[in-house]
Formats: C-alpha cells, sequence, structure tokens
C-alpha cells in the first residue's frame, strides 16, 4: 500500500510538472509583416498598390510610412507603423508605435504569438522585453506614460542587430 502510494504521488508529480512543457504550442519563424516579406527589396515594394513615403535616411538606411495603411494589428490601434530598408534596399524591419494605452493588448497579442519573452530589461521609466527567433529579434519598448514601441527586425547576413539600432531614427 505505501508502495503504490509512492507510485501514485511520483507520477501525479512528474505529469503536473511536465504539463507546462507539453502544453506549449511550437513558435513559428516571422518571416513576413502584412504582405511583405522581410528580405523583399524596395523595388519589389513599389511594385505592389501602396505608396511608401520616404521619412528618413541615416547610413545607408531608409525609413518608410504607407500612405493610408491600415494602423491596426489585432485590437490594437497604433500611432505609426515605419518600414526600414537596409544599405542593399531589402526590408529588414517594421516599428509599430502607439501613444495610447494599449500595452496590455499588445503585449497579450507577442505572448499569445511568440510565448514567454527571452530577456528583459527594466529601468524607472521603461520596460525593454525580447523575444529571439532564428530570423528575428522582436522587441517591446513599454513607457510608464502608455506608450509601446515594437520593433521586428531581421537577422539578414547584412544586417548586424545591436541594441543601439532600435533608437536610430
Amino acid at each position: 500500500m505505501k508502495y503504490t502510494s509512492i507510485l501514485i504521488h511520483f507520477f501525479l508529480l512528474f505529469s503536473i510538472g511536465s504539463a507546462p512543457i507539453l502544453a506549449q504550442k511550437e513558435i513559428k519563424d516571422i518571416t513576413n509583416f502584412r504582405d511583405w516579406n522581410f528580405g523583399e527589396t524596395i523595388e519589389e515594394f513599389k511594385q505592389s498598390p501602396v505608396e511608401l513615403i520616404l521619412l528618413k535616411k541615416k547610413n545607408d538606411k531608409k525609413l518608410y510610412t504607407i500612405k493610408d495603411d491600415d494602423l491596426s494589428v489585432g485590437p490594437v490601434e497604433l500611432e505609426n507603423i515605419f518600414y526600414e530598408f537596409n544599405s542593399k534596399n531589402q526590408f529588414n524591419k517594421v516599428v509599430l508605435e502607439s501613444n495610447v494605452s494599449q500595452n496590455e493588448s499588445m503585449e497579450d497579442l507577442l505572448y499569445a504569438r511568440l510565448g514567454m519573452h527571452s530577456d528583459q530589461f527594466i529601468n524607472d521609466y521603461q520596460t525593454l522585453r525580447f523575444w529571439s527567433l532564428n530570423n528575428v529579434l522582436v522587441t517591446f519598448r513599454e513607457q510608464l506614460s502608455g506608450d509601446f514601441r515594437v520593433e521586428i527586425a531581421t537577422k539578414l547576413k547584412e544586417d548586424s542587430i545591436d541594441l543601439d539600432s532600435f533608437t536610430d531614427f
């Protein structure tokens, strides 16, 4: 009887401890944003029925917005969406910004799609969360003021990703 009780406790402990591991879904790589694949050239973008507006050039990188872009991602209404192209004119980063308090909704979307963040940094005025996937680095910068910024940057061989690049523009 005592032996059976020990086996039952061991089985319960093992099954409860492994449940979160078994319940985790497979995280698929991010290869695009909406209809545009990371790595596509600016020329391919311009063949689509959108009008790109150049906002800024810096160190051979170009930052664009799209005229009349849909500024929503799921239930989250955004203030801006920026598209960055690298020195080889390849789409390599998208930036989503909001000036309204929708941090929780955006954070929920990120956790649902990407799972638990791989790293985070917290200071007196912001929280940064990072998800490093095979092909992209996703950052979620949440300001205490309620603003947020999400950046999805590719890991193309010609693009070196460093955390300073997230404030270049």
